[in-house]
């Protein structure tokens, strides 16, 4: 469902960017790239800097990165515009007209994905069937993330994926086998340690029982022990 949703969105894009100019097209498009380049990593960290209470975390995530790509793409198409203006555009081919599709289609479906992620953080979030749209929207942004680090010749960094697995964009790491066997491990010590604190409850229990029994028998025999000698006493009188 989710791939289908964003094909479309893609081949609409496709079809507005057709006729359109090479320039316009491609400065919209990296324009987007980088907004939502920018949206993903400096939202988590605005949702730590600024933790506002009273809302999911979905809510947060999807309103601080909804927020960003929408400030950042605006404000990139405008620098666009001012370093290169419609009247600066270059004699191009007929067929580049292929290339100003593809930039379309990229175009259509990065923004498709960046909606339905937006829907699923939002609103959606507590529904079991988002699954079919939340990983291929997910997946598209990774890629896009993934692509523009390898032209600008980066790698991913460890705080970067902790902040791609705090948006939802990245599932949670898989735990290894030993990692398993260490939680079984604990798991196992920790039944244990709560069986031997509850017999050893048990046994306190069992002895405050017993003691208390005691301690009621041996008022009860110097209760008897009081009445006999008083029985005594008005007997020899």
């Amino acid at each position: 469902m989710g791939w289908f949703i964003i094909l479309i969105a893609g081949v609409i894009g496709a079809a507005l960017f057709w006729e359109r100019k090479f320039h316009y097209c491609w400065k919209v498009l990296i324009s987007v790239c980088f907004a939502l380049y920018i949206a993903v990593f400096q939202a988590p960290v605005i949702i730590n800097l600024f933790n506002i209470s009273g809302f999911s975390g979905g809510v947060k995530s999807a309103a601080v990165v909804g927020g960003i790509f929408l400030i950042a793409m605006v404000v990139l198409i405008k620098i666009s515009d001012r370093l290169l203006p419609d009247s600066s555009e270059l004699p191009i081919p007929p067929w580049f007209v292929v290339f100003n599709a593809a930039s379309g289609f990229f175009t259509g479906t990065l923004i498709s994905a960046v909606l339905i992620y937006l829907a699923m953080q939002t609103f959606l979030s507590s529904v079991h069937s988002v699954k079919s749209l939340r990983g291929p929207s997910a997946k598209t942004i990774v890629a896009m993330v993934n692509t523009l680090n390898v032209l600008s010749w980066q790698t991913l960094r460890p705080e970067g994926e902790a902040g791609l697995r705090m948006l939802r964009l990245l599932p949670k790491p898989k735990k290894s086998n030993q990692d398993e066997a260490n939680d079984a491990d604990s798991a196992d010590q920790n039944n244990v340690a709560k069986q031997e604190s509850s017999d050893e409850t048990a046994q306190k229990l069992l002895s405050r029982k017993k003691q208390g029994k005691k301690t009621f028998l041996k008022r009860k025999f110097k209760l008897s022990q009081e009445l006999n000698d008083e029985k005594d006493t008005d007997g020899g009188q």
